[in-house]
């Protein structure tokens, strides 16, 4: 037995222990592995997080820049 359970009273325990942390969303009983993972899924990961920033930077960008030429825009109609 994994968790030491060897009663009725302990497994009613556990079950209890389990709905509790369901209920508060928590993961106290997220799978625990000794999985190996290569470090190219971390650097996909890494990249794909990068991608994410300069896609999100560009973005960023062409929203300041259309609110620049607004902003001339209205400039150069109330100034004139």
């Amino acid at each position: 037995m994994k968790k030491g359970i060897t009663t009725v009273e302990d497994a009613k325990a556990e079950e209890a222990a389990f709905r509790r942390s369901r209920q508060q969303g928590g993961r106290m009983y997220a799978a625990q592995t000794n999985e190996v993972i290569p470090d190219w899924f971390y650097e996909q990961k890494r990249q794909e997080k990068l991608k994410r920033e300069k896609e999100q930077a560009a973005e960023e960008s062409r929203d300041r820049t259309a609110e620049w030429k607004e902003t001339e825009r209205l400039l150069a109609k109330y100034s004139g």
